[in-house]
């Protein structure tokens, strides 16, 4: 059983930018629980469509961010990486 320190089971980011959102969220901080069985994993599916979320006159707004990212899949305790409950990927971003 792992518990996570909030109500958010899993999250994943670009370039350490959570769900592409630079706009600051903080999720309730009611502790959940997972429960894996001996060498079980469990999948979580996203997607990410290129752009970014930035803040601009009190606005959100979803810009392209073409070139090299670093996607990352975790589960949500305090230091995933540190763990092993996370994952990472490099992608590219072409527009045209």
């Amino acid at each position: 059983m792992v518990s996570t320190a909030t109500s958010r089971l899993w999250g994943w980011g670009v370039d350490g930018i959570d769900e592409a959102d630079n706009r600051t969220f903080t999720p309730p901080a009611t502790q959940r629980q997972v429960r894996f069985g001996g060498r079980e994993r469990k999948v979580f599916r996203g997607t990410w469509d290129g752009r970014i979320c930035e803040e601009r006159n009190n606005e959100p707004v979803w810009v392209d961010a073409p070139g090299e990212h670093t996607l990352t899949g975790y589960l949500a305790v305090g230091d995933a990486e540190k763990h092993g409950l996370s994952a990472a990927t490099e992608v590219l971003v072409v527009t045209e």
